[in-house]
């Protein structure tokens, strides 16, 4: 169903073969604004079909599961599902993000999503974590939470941060921004 103009909105009803219609041209990758334009309805109507929270009888899209494609039926797919599973073993097996990423097609950020949950949940069932990896959990972190602690526990005993640092693989700066709270806040509390 075509409208011709805003006014024609008013009273008209999607039909079925619209729905699934609608569905059909948001899985090929129509914006959802282009696709609202030739339906009586909102952007945001079309958001709720595509979420399943409105025609889920004619869709089949369930409520909890998003509507648009994603893992290897997007359009700008990068990775396929055994591929994903793969970088999921080789970084659980304690691969470093980097080296995982250089056999794939994704840089080392697109497998720290994945492995965050913020990717390809839906094949790993990794639940999606609180944000943005810290501390241990990042690839390039030199020190460890009882490091930490330690440099902490050394420095309120008296020690410089000069003496300290010798004693890890960090320099006086990085003790300097752990004891200021820049670094590892996290951990410290402070």
């Amino acid at each position: 169903m075509k409208k011709d103009s805003p006014k024609s909105k008013r009273g008209q009803k999607l039909t079925t073969a619209d729905v699934l219609e609608i569905v059909e041209r948001c899985r090929r990758g129509e914006t959802q604004a282009a696709v609202a334009r030739d339906f009586p309805i909102s952007e945001q109507m079309i958001g709720r079909i595509m979420r399943g929270l409105n025609w889920s009888e004619v869709t089949g899209i369930e409520p909890h599961r998003p509507g648009y494609a994603r893992g290897e039926d997007a359009a700008n797919a990068k990775l396929t599902r055994s591929q994903v599973l793969e970088i999921v073993r080789r970084c659980e097996t304690g691969e470093r993000f980097s080296a995982v990423a250089r056999d794939f097609p994704v840089g080392k950020s697109q497998v720290a999503r994945i492995m965050r949950g913020a990717a390809w949940a839906h094949v790993t069932g990794i639940e999606r974590g609180r944000g943005r990896p810290r501390g241990e959990e990042l690839e390039s972190a030199k020190l460890t939470r009882s490091d930490v602690v330690e440099i902490v526990r050394r420095y309120n005993g008296g020690e410089t941060q000069t003496s300290i640092a010798r004693d890890f693989p960090v320099g006086q700066s990085e003790v300097s921004a752990i004891l200021r709270g820049k670094n590892w806040a996290h951990v410290t509390g402070i």
